[in-house]
Formats: structure tokens, C-alpha cells, sequence
């Protein structure tokens, strides 16, 4: 009885256990600043872009395969979610939670599938799902977006108009996590202030540090796009077998090599998928074609995809909002496996890991490598000296950039997850906010809803012409 006892008071002690950032925050804001058992914490634990983000052993996809409960990965659970309407909250939040050295993750509309990245155990989580503004300028020549808002919403307000703006390719990202362009941002900084950073403005620095910097410097609360008149394009998918492989290959080569048309975009994709109701594997490939002209309908520049017999074409002209949404439906990877056992987790988790390497060996010896990747593509294991990629003196620039705007490194502390300046070489030399940014990530797994089969999705390996 006594044993029982002493559980049930370990068990109350445990529960009643509140972060400080979290305690702060519901003093100040407590209409917005939602406890575990709630309707709109359980919600918003769960409602993410993609189930890899929730996880502490996942790795990179582009979406959603399936819920991730149950099957030995485990959700996070926040030890409140802070659910803000505008800038202004956001800096009261950013001040409440530094002012007890609280840590948080912060969660926009989707686009990092890191583990850790957006959610947090135990202390603050911040949701800009409530932060959905989409505002024309006077004359509709720029458009603010809120930081909760997906490419697909964005497009479709802009469609009544003949407007676009260049965004993502898939309609369920969110705008946040696929942004390193636009005329100006609105941020949140680490002491609380609210500053609004352009190209030619004081915070010019700043401006050109979030274009590719990562969460490094502060929350952006808005960003401003100059919009781009487009009543339609010409645009779809095609589809190829393996038989066609040869042929294709030359077609990415020969656009690769001479890309003299600026209207023109290609994404051209290899995969491997399970025949249906069979258990043979099959090999196909498919591009995904962009040419930005309401009238051209056999632009040159492709024709030597549409010379190559096809099993599927969906060419023709529409707007940006139907091929944000067409595209979206098929997966996004670099490079993704399928297996049936979870006893094999490791194996394969090794196994792509290994396979980075060996590509980057390969790319390396034939003088074709390039260790820039790209942040939304990358995987769990790629984070760490993810910014040792980029080019000499990037790396270096942006740490000067962090340590001005965050000299404390509230950001690379209290802010766990994510592609972080303090895992750099440059950092570690140096240091952000007095950080070494030791920190491991594994390469995981995600699981699909009926627990058969494991999807691993990997990485990018650029090459440079």
C-alpha cells in the first residue's frame, strides 16, 4: 500500500511539473496559450505537415505517409502550445520565454521534416497556425503572407486576379519552411523586437541572412512578395517506363547543359514502386515541365521529353494553383526506400546514410561535387555542418549576422532542432552565443499508417557544371 502510494505521488509530481517559459507564458497570455487536455493542445500536437517532424527517430520526406503512433515512434508532447495572432503577441511570447531562459520550438506551415525541428518536449511550442493574413498592396503589385499560410492557399487568392508569385511547387507546403526570396520580412528578435528587414534598409544584413539562413536570427511574422502577372502557364508531368530510361537521361543532360530559355523549369525524377497486387518492383521515371507562357504549347526547349514515347501526360495550360496541387499529389524525394520489417530499421537507416557518402566519393572523384544541399531536402543526418556547405565566407557571414542580432544565442540554445550556425565549423571556431554546438541526429524511419511498410527518404547531391 505504501509502494502504491509513493507511485501515485511520484505520478502527481510529474504531471503538475510546468515549464517556466510555459508558466510565464499563461501569465501574460493566458487566451492564447493552451495546457495539455485541452481541445486545441491535443490538435495542434498532432496537426503537422509531415508525420517525420513529430518524431525523435524519423528522417526526410515530403509527405504525409501515414500516422507514426504505435509503431514504436513517439510524438512529442509540449509542455504548452502558444497559439499567436500577430506580430506583437509573438514578441511578447519571445520576451516572456528569454526572461526565464525557457526553451521553445516553433512550428509555420510545413516544410521541415527534421526530427526536433518543430516541436519540443515539455516546454513552449509556437504555432503560427492562426497566422494566415494574405494582404495586396494598393495596386496588388506586392502581397504580405502570414507565416501559417500553405502554397496552395496563396495561389488560389491570387488566381481571381491573373497573379502569382514564386513560391513552392507543391500546394501542402507551407510558405516558411520554402522561402528564401521576397522584398521584406517582418521579425521577431530574441530581446522582443519587432523589425521589419528589406535589401536597402538598416537590417540589410538580416534581410540577406534569412534568405537561406535557417532559424538562426529571429521568427518571421510576414513575409512581402512582389506578385507576377500569369493567367496561365503551360505545365504538367510526364511519364516514362524503364525502357524509356536511356532516352530520358539524354533529355536531362541536354536541358542541363544549354538552359537558354528563362521561361523554362524541369524536375525530372526516377523512382521505383511495387506493381500493384504483386510483389514485383518496377522502375520508372517521370519530369515534371514549366514554361511560363499562356500561348506556347511545344516549347523547343522540351522537345526532346516529348519525343520520348510516354505512359502518362498531363500537359497542358493552367494556372499555377491547378500544378501546385496536380504535382502535389504524387511523392517528393530525393531518394526513398520501402521494406516490411521494422526489425530492419537500422540496416537501411545505415544503408542510405552510406549511400550519401558513397554518391558524394563518387560526384567528389569525377570533379562534379558540389556540398551545398538544400535545407528543405535535407535529411536528419545532413544536419549537422549542414552550413559548411555553402559557399567560403557564407558560413562565416552568417554567424556575424546571428551574433548581432543574437548576441546571447538564445536562438542556438533554447531553440533545439534544426539547421543550426553553432554546428558549423566557422561556429565552432568562433562560437554562437558562446555555444559548440555538439549535437547528434539520427537518421530514422517513417512508418506507414497500417504498420506494413517503411518509407526512408534521403537527401540531395547537387552537382556543379
Amino acid at each position: 500500500m505504501r509502494a502504491a502510494g509513493i507511485g501515485l505521488l511520484v505520478f502527481i509530481q510529474k504531471s503538475l511539473a510546468i515549464s517556466a517559459g510555459c508558466k510565464t507564458l499563461a501569465q501574460v497570455s493566458p487566451g492564447i496559450t493552451f495546457q495539455p487536455g485541452s481541445a486545441v493542445y491535443e490538435y495542434e500536437k498532432r496537426n503537422f505537415w509531415s508525420n517525420t517532424r513529430k518524431a525523435s527517430k524519423v528522417s526526410h520526406t515530403c509527405m504525409k505517409v501515414g500516422k507514426l503512433i504505435g509503431h514504436g515512434v513517439e510524438i512529442l508532447n509540449p509542455g504548452c502550445i502558444f497559439v499567436p495572432t500577430s506580430a506583437h503577441q509573438v514578441s511578447t511570447a519571445m520576451s516572456a520565454v528569454k526572461s526565464v531562459n525557457g526553451s521553445f520550438a516553433v512550428r509555420g506551415g510545413g516544410h521541415t521534416a527534421i526530427p526536433g525541428a518543430n516541436s519540443i518536449d515539455g516546454d513552449v511550442l509556437i504555432v503560427f497556425s492562426n497566422m494566415t493574413r494574405l494582404e495586396f498592396s494598393a495596386e496588388r503589385s506586392h502581397v504580405q503572407l502570414g507565416p501559417g499560410l500553405r502554397w496552395g492557399e496563396v495561389y488560389n487568392a491570387l488566381e481571381p486576379y491573373d497573379l502569382t508569385v514564386a513560391g513552392g511547387r507543391v500546394a501542402p507546403v507551407g510558405v516558411p519552411g520554402l522561402f528564401q526570396h521576397g522584398s521584406s520580412f517582418e521579425v521577431v528578435l530574441a530581446d522582443g523586437r519587432i523589425v521589419n528587414a528589406t535589401a536597402s534598409n538598416e537590417y540589410n544584413d538580416l534581410f540577406w541572412a534569412l534568405k537561406g539562413g535557417g532559424p538562426n536570427f529571429g521568427l518571421v511574422t510576414s513575409f512581402e512578395l512582389q506578385t507576377i502577372p500569369s493567367p496561365r502557364v503551360f505545365a504538367g508531368v510526364l511519364q516514362f517506363e524503364s525502357s524509356q530510361f536511356e532516352a530520358f537521361f539524354e533529355a536531362v543532360a541536354a536541358y542541363s547543359a544549354d538552359i537558354f530559355d528563362a521561361k523554362s523549369h524541369i524536375i525530372p525524377t526516377v523512382g521505383f514502386a511495387r506493381d500493384d497486387g504483386t510483389d514485383e518492383i518496377s522502375a520508372y521515371a517521370y519530369v515534371v515541365l514549366f514554361y511560363d507562357d499562356p500561348y506556347e504549347t511545344e516549347p523547343g526547349i522540351f522537345r526532346r521529353f516529348l519525343d520520348i514515347p510516354n505512359v502518362g501526360n498531363t500537359l497542358n495550360h493552367q494556372t499555377v494553383a491547378n500544378l501546385a496541387f496536380e504535382t502535389g499529389k504524387s511523392d517528393c524525394y530525393a531518394i526513398a526506400l520501402t521494406w516490411v520489417d521494422s526489425q530492419y530499421d537500422d540496416v537501411i537507416s545505415a544503408w542510405i546514410e552510406k549511400t550519401v557518402q558513397t554518391i558524394d566519393s563518387a560526384t567528389a572523384e569525377a570533379g562534379l561535387h558540389n556540398p551545398f544541399r538544400y535545407m528543405g531536402d535535407s535529411a536528419a543526418f545532413q544536419v549537422a555542418e549542414f552550413f559548411d556547405g555553402y559557399p567560403q565566407g557564407v558560413a562565416e557571414r552568417l554567424n556575424n549576422v546571428a551574433l548581432k542580432y543574437d548576441p546571447d544565442g538564445f536562438f542556438q540554445k533554447n531553440m533545439p532542432g534544426g539547421f543550426k550556425l553553432s554546428a558549423s565549423k566557422i561556429s565552432r571556431n568562433n562560437g554562437v552565443g558562446g555555444v559548440d554546438g555538439t549535437e547528434s541526429y539520427d537518421a530514422g524511419i517513417v512508418k506507414q499508417g497500417d504498420g506494413r511498410v517503411s518509407w526512408l527518404h534521403g537527401f540531395d547531391v547537387p552537382l556543379q557544371r
